[in-house]
């Protein structure tokens, strides 16, 4: 009996050790994320970026700033057009990236884009970089999880 309680005790710390723990983040008073507890945040010219790594790849939010007097959209068709803007440059910047399973999602009561990046690195092994974007009139928010070929 003594054997078995051991045995669970060990099983149980070593899942304490290696679990990744993620706390909440408050990008502005409309948006929070969870990220693991190790990130870091740069601020400038009005663009927060928030990093992280964990176990399994990276991740990144990123909160900016649109235009002073951005005026509020009218109709979706000008949602989707901003949003798919939005793919578009993130697409051309990543070089030989191709989105992938683009779609419409929600957030709460918030309308985003969800979408996967695919590359090929110069090494031969592909990266997978799933987005989420969300739009509300004062700031444009960029959810991104990365990881490799290998951990898909």
């Amino acid at each position: 009996m003594k054997k078995l309680i051991v045995i669970f005790s060990i099983l149980f710390s070593v899942n304490a050790v290696f679990g990744q723990s993620l706390k909440s983040v408050k990008l502005d008073s409309l948006v929070n994320v969870s990220l693991p507890s190790s990130y870091t945040k740069k601020d400038t010219l009005g663009q927060q970026v928030y990093t992280a790594n964990s176990d399994l790849g990276y991740m990144i939010a990123i909160r900016q700033a649109n235009e002073k007097g951005n005026q509020p959209l009218q109709k979706e068709n000008d949602l989707n057009a901003v949003l798919k803007k939005y793919i578009d440059g993130i697409q051309s910047q990543s070089g030989n990236g191709s989105a992938q399973n683009i779609r419409d999602t929600t957030i709460g009561t918030l309308k985003a884009k969800a979408f996967t990046l695919f590359q090929n690195d110069p090494n031969g092994e592909s990266q997978y970089r799933n987005f989420i974007l969300l739009y509300t009139q004062d700031a444009t928010y960029t959810f991104e999880y990365g990881y490799g070929d290998s951990r898909k």
